[in-house]
């Protein structure tokens, strides 16, 4: 038996972003269960991932964009955009 669980879904900018599903064994649910909600503990986890994700992009956009001279766009989602646009060229880059 596997026990399926599926978090809220994650929404920026009031648009679904992404939505994970973890699958557990019999075993691991019921040991899980026995410390913590794993529901709450996976969600707990990368939130927190995600914040320290967000802030260390943030602040080395907006640090490389004071150097460079350009404009720091005006919300935290356009940075991201704009460094997530930036690594998908670097990895297509790299592919050719």
């Amino acid at each position: 038996m596997v026990q399926t669980y599926t978090d809220t879904e994650f929404k920026v900018e009031n648009e679904v972003a992404t939505e994970i599903t973890l699958k557990l064994t019999a075993e691991e649910d019921i040991a899980l269960r026995c410390e913590m909600n794993p529901c709450q503990w996976i969600s707990n986890a990368l939130h927190n991932r995600a914040r320290i994700a967000i802030d260390t992009i943030t602040t080395d956009y907006v640090r490389d964009a004071l150097e460079n001279g350009w404009t720091i766009p005006q919300s935290k989602i356009e940075i991201l955009n704009l460094a997530f646009d930036k690594i998908q060229g670097s990895k297509n880059d790299q592919s050719t």
